[in-house]
């Protein structure tokens, strides 16, 4: 399996690869994109809504970490009550909601 799922009722949790290779990141660098522009780059955690609408958690350096964190997230999920889990990731309400 390439990205790691985990589904819940309400988001499903993803641990995703970087799909750009080395060069193509350093060629972007060179060419005025700077760091801001990670999507796809580095290894990154999302949660998708019902509507399969993407928001970014969190960018990593590594896959691996990619992974533990999404597994925290997901524990935090099933633990946390819904506002106080949006609060500390960054993740609005409504997001869940839609």
């Amino acid at each position: 399996m390439d990205n790691a799922t985990v589904d819940t009722p309400e988001l499903r949790f993803e641990a995703l690869k970087p799909t750009a290779s080395w060069y193509q990141a350093f060629f972007a660098f060179l060419l005025g994109g700077g760091n801001e522009d990670y999507r796809g780059r580095m290894p990154e955690v999302v949660c998708v809504n019902r509507r399969s609408q993407r928001r970014t958690i969190e960018v990593l350096d590594t896959y691996e970490e990619a992974e533990g964190f999404r597994t925290s997230i997901e524990v935090d999920f099933h633990s946390l009550p819904i506002d106080v889990w949006c609060d500390r990731y960054g993740v609005p309400p409504t997001f869940i909601a839609d």
